[in-house]
């Protein structure tokens, strides 16, 4: 554990897809599901309204966002800024 700690220490970006990536995979899969919003590093804000909304690559590296006008948004996993529910950013 000592490892990882420092890993992350050294690299933020190991934290972020470590942890946030595997979380937005636990809110898209939540039972019920409860929408959240994904913001970007440039301040961007992608509201996820269904679990049809979003998915997480293979990878666990970007996550597509899926609008209802059949556009799409693919967000690398190293530009999730924070994920939001109800309007607060998770910890």
């Amino acid at each position: 554990m000592h490892g990882l700690v420092n890993c992350f220490t050294a690299s933020p970006a190991a934290a972020i897809l470590f942890f946030v990536i595997p979380r937005i995979r636990e809110l898209l899969h939540a039972a019920p599901f409860q929408p959240f919003t994904i913001r970007t590093s440039d301040g961007r804000e992608y509201v996820i309204p269904t679990a049809d909304h979003a998915a997480v690559n293979p990878k666990r590296t970007r996550v597509i966002v899926f609008s209802d006008n059949d556009s799409q948004v693919e967000v690398a996993g190293l530009h999730v800024a924070a994920v939001l529910r109800n309007g607060k950013v998770e910890r």
